[in-house]
């Protein structure tokens, strides 16, 4: 993907509250970008989406993908409470 294209895509996922842009504490020159709470709401909706493109894609779905999903139909409900507890543990710290 074209720098300018993703600039363009971050920039737009800023300006919609989903991701946060901010500097590491030790190195002011490199950008960084986390998720704010609205972007870790979107987790469910993310989850779904691997589930769909594992039922739904074949070949397409690479193996780590496919772990992935297993792991998530173990308990789902569990595994999006957990991410995002993990997300949302990543965002408070400094």
């Amino acid at each position: 993907m074209a720098s300018g294209i993703l600039a363009n895509r971050l920039a737009k996922l800023e300006a919609l509250g989903i991701l946060h842009k901010g500097k590491l504490p030790d190195n002011k020159k490199t950008v960084i970008y986390s998720l704010t709470q609205k972007g870790i709401e979107l987790l469910p909706i993310i989850v779904d989406m691997i589930l769909w493109s594992d039922n739904n894609l074949g070949d397409h779905v690479d193996d780590k993908m496919r772990e992935l999903a297993k792991k998530i139909r173990l308990d789902k409900e569990v595994f999006i409470n957990n991410y995002t507890a993990h997300l949302q543990a990543l965002m408070a710290a400094p």
